[in-house]
């Protein structure tokens, strides 16, 4: 009739084997709505439930974003700010059409998949869209409006836009974790009464903008491929650097129209946009969605002593790699390690592994860079 929850071995709880979870103890140590949109995430039909405490622990977390994201748009919130009719009037913005159709497709999403008893795939769109979409990609792109020097009438649509994304993403997540929503939902300006006697969001059609998608789609994959380059260069966070792209010439007027957003989100003190540009000297590069990322490295980096540095790191990570490897072919280990014990071993090899190639295509963007 429903999946049977069985340890993170996929062994039956019995106290014979110790164990057995008490789920009172996984509440008081990770709260009720972590625990229930876990278990609702873990319940792919057709398969049991393995119990993580780990995978609870991100779901607590999860529910950490979505209280910091409601503390966000609280506090940045004007005293007069009106509750905002859904809508995408004429003259709103890019992000703003761009999050009301991810927000309308989510809601599409979630009430078919609540149909069809997939509550699995219903708390993972849930989780796409405000962990990725909302919090990390929207509250972040908004944020010059809130502090900067825009119109007051432009920062009051943006308030209000925020504001009547997180209602709707509060009634979508409430059958899962009702007790956050319901404390965000009597905390929110204007709203009545609980949270459970509001409805269901309906998908408005209207509001879908697959135009609005693709560019943000392009904005995004920019924005990414930069934020790479900087982590394989190991350039600390607060560093602000010169990049230059060249697209598709198609592609310059949108990149060149929304380069604040990029220089916001990618850190950037200055940005060319230019589709005849030759390739930089002193400059790392990879490509995102068509876009070639010219990364400037001079006055960032030693090249040489970079190159040094990565080729010592992949050095040492090769050693334990081999190490862990050669465990795991040792069939001993195998038979007498308790499962969870091998589980680890495994996940560090692929952690070694991973760490190695990253390390690996670093010292080949150097290799490859023009020295003059």
């Amino acid at each position: 009739i429903h999946a049977l929850v069985r340890d993170m071995e996929g062994r039956k709880m019995s106290k014979s084997l110790g164990n057995v979870i008490d789920p009172l103890e996984v509440i008081e140590q990770y709260g009720a709505d972590a625990f229930r949109f876990a278990l609702a995430a873990f319940a792919a039909q057709g398969r049991d439930i393995k119990l993580s405490m780990e995978r609870v622990e991100g779901y607590r977390n999860f529910m950490n974003k979505l209280w910091n994201a409601a503390r966000f748009v609280l506090m940045n919130l004007a005293e007069a700010t009106p509750p905002r009719a859904i809508s995408t009037e004429q003259g709103s913005s890019l992000v703003e059409r761009w999050i009301w159709s991810r927000l309308t497709r989510t809601v599409i999403e979630v009430r078919e998949h609540l149909d069809s008893y997939r509550f699995n795939d219903a708390a993972g769109a849930i989780y796409q869209f405000l962990w990725h979409e909302y919090c990390d990609w929207f509250l972040e792109w908004i944020k010059p409006c809130l502090y900067g020097s825009s119109h007051p009438q432009e920062r009051q649509r943006t308030q209000g836009v925020m504001l009547q994304v997180l209602v709707q993403i509060l009634k979508v997540l409430h059958p899962f974790a009702p007790f956050i929503t319901e404390e965000i939902w009597q905390a929110i300006p204007w709203t009545e009464g609980s949270i459970m006697n509001s409805s269901f969001p309906k998908p408005m059609e209207e509001l879908l903008d697959p135009q609005a998608e693709v560019q943000v789609q392009l904005l995004q994959a920019v924005v990414a491929g930069i934020r790479n380059l900087r982590a394989e260069m190991n350039l600390a966070p607060g560093t602000q650097v010169k990049v230059v792209l060249i697209p598709p010439a198609e592609l310059g007027p949108p990149l060149e129209q929304h380069r604040e957003m990029i220089c916001t989100l990618g850190r950037v003190k200055e940005q060319v946009v230019d589709a005849r540009a030759p390739r930089p000297a002193m400059a790392v590069y990879s490509i995102s969605e068509a876009v070639e990322i010219h990364l400037l490295l001079e006055g960032l980096l030693d090249l040489d002593k970079e190159q040094q540095r990565l080729a010592l790191e992949k050095e040492q990570v090769d050693r334990e790699l081999e190490a862990v490897r050669a465990k795991l072919a040792n069939q001993r280990f195998l038979d007498k390690a308790p499962p969870e014990v091998v589980e680890r071993v495994r996940a560090r090899a692929l952690e070694m592994e991973s760490k190695s190639s990253k390390l690996a295509e670093g010292i080949r963007r150097l290799e490859g860079v023009q020295r003059s």
